[in-house]
């Protein structure tokens, strides 16, 4: 059987990106090719047999009715459910989703967007920390695109939306210290960029701003798994003070509790422990814990709307800035009495 020509054979042999091949055969409006070019793209494709999928073939205007997400991770529950909330979401307006991800990589997000386009989506949303190369890519994109982000050198861009994950640290710092506590310690996994992260940023300026700062306030681990019962021990030898500590995920802070309770330090009496993402087991978790929420469906109606807005010609205002939030269930409370030694 003859192989089915696809655009990305075209756009290879006319050395063009993908994007606007898919521009120029789906007669998108936004094409802005020149008219020699889309002569060149459209021989090509008769010359080499192309057939449009059928899908696509018969809609009118270019437009297929779906929308590209492109995911910078998709092993934590967080990311699992922005895809759920951005299907649902999707679903009730008539679209369709397609999915892909890139783990953080340019290189990766390049090939992903030039992908989705290619199959004639009519617009993209990308979901994950931004670097400078990432934001150079996606300017090169005429198609509408969404981007939803953390990283603190965000809203450059008019379809940005910014989930603040300083907010919800501060609150977090700030409620600790609320209860006395004065030797609190951050706890995270290692990923490029970890010191620009916001709650890196956020743990130090607001310790700082109590008189509380102090030499090795971060302890960054290199996997999750890391986190034994043998690692806790050592890191309370040489962390004696520590009342309290801060995680980056709440998988980080229940192998905290559950490394501590092995040790038979207990949590809240002896440390209390704040965890973030607030995932499902969070509630559930023994003891509840007490955690940092994301704004991820409010995250999700926002990159909805501001699409519809540009899709669909709607004018709804769209809140762009986005704050995360301390919950507070049981795993906080005053400063323990007793030393580490008398525990053990």
């Amino acid at each position: 059987m003859q192989k089915r020509v696809t655009m990305r054979d075209i756009a290879e042999k006319v050395r063009m990106s993908r994007a606007t091949v898919s521009a120029v055969l789906g007669n998108k409006t936004h094409c802005y090719a020149s008219e020699k070019t889309k002569a060149l793209i459209r021989e090509t494709a008769d010359r080499m047999g192309y057939s449009p999928n059928p899908l696509a073939r018969g809609l009118k205007g270019g437009r297929t009715h779906t929308i590209g997400l492109i995911e910078s991770s998709l092993q934590n529950e967080v990311r699992r459910q922005e895809v759920v909330n951005f299907t649902n979401l999707l679903d009730e307006r008539n679209y369709r989703l397609y999915v892909a991800y890139y783990k953080g990589e340019e290189r990766l997000l390049r090939i992903a967007c030039d992908d989705l386009l290619s199959r004639g989506c009519d617009a993209l949303i990308i979901s994950g920390k931004m670097t400078e190369e990432m934001y150079r890519i996606i300017a090169e994109i005429r198609d509408p695109v969404i981007i939803v982000t953390s990283s603190p050198e965000s809203l450059k861009m008019e379809g940005e939306i910014f989930f603040d994950h300083g907010s919800g640290t501060r609150e977090a710092i700030e409620h600790l210290i609320s209860l006395k506590h004065r030797h609190i310690r951050m706890i995270g996994k290692e990923w490029d960029g970890f010191n620009a992260d916001l709650r890196a940023i956020t743990f130090l300026e607001v310790m700082k701003q109590h008189g509380l700062g102090g030499k090795d306030m971060l302890c960054i681990l290199d996997d999750e798994t890391d986190l034994t019962a043998d690692f806790m021990k050592a890191f309370l030898r040489k962390n004696s003070d520590c009342t309290a500590i801060f995680c980056t995920n709440d998988f980080l802070a229940m192998r905290v509790i559950q490394s501590c309770s092995k040790l038979g330090i207990r949590v809240p009496e002896d440390l209390s422990v704040i965890g973030f993402d607030d995932i499902s087991a969070s509630a559930c978790y023994t003891p509840a814990l007490t955690t940092v929420r994301q704004p991820n469906m409010e995250g999700a109606e926002a990159g909805i709307q501001m699409l519809m807005n540009r899709l669909e010609n709607e004018n709804k205002p769209v809140c762009r800035h986005l704050s995360s939030h301390l919950v507070v269930r049981e795993t906080t409370a005053a400063p323990r009495v007793r030393t580490l030694s008398e525990i053990k």
